[in-house]
């Protein structure tokens, strides 16, 4: 199973709030940089988390690991932060500065700002 990350360009200032990401996204304003692959019988928070863990660069560019693949063949992006948008199952959730928040009337369904 794959989980895709998208980042804000860099000539936008991090996005902190729920709604204002929730505009960007709407508009199309995150490009899509990577996919990472997760296990299907983890829970929800798991995948997210490996997601983000997976795309900062820690010990050296997280492009190279083996369980990522870039939108853009040899692409390089910097580390996944905070506003930044991990989309599981079609429904994207904003990075927190603490966990993650599902961006609200973004999944088709009703607006709801669940955290995990």
């Amino acid at each position: 199973m794959s989980t895709k990350v998208f980042h804000l360009p860099l000539d936008f200032a991090f996005c902190r709030k729920d709604t204002q990401c929730a505009e960007l996204w709407n508009a199309g304003r995150y490009m899509h940089v990577a996919d990472v692959e997760t296990e299907a019988d983890w829970e929800p928070e798991q995948k997210l988390e490996h997601a983000f863990t997976r795309t900062n660069s820690v010990h050296g560019y997280w492009g190279l690991h083996h369980d990522v693949t870039l939108a853009v063949a040899g692409g390089r992006f910097r580390s996944t932060s905070i506003g930044d948008v991990v989309e599981l199952d079609g429904v994207p959730w904003m990075v927190a500065s603490a966990g993650f928040v599902k961006l609200p009337g973004c999944d088709g369904s009703d607006p709801d700002t669940g955290r995990v």
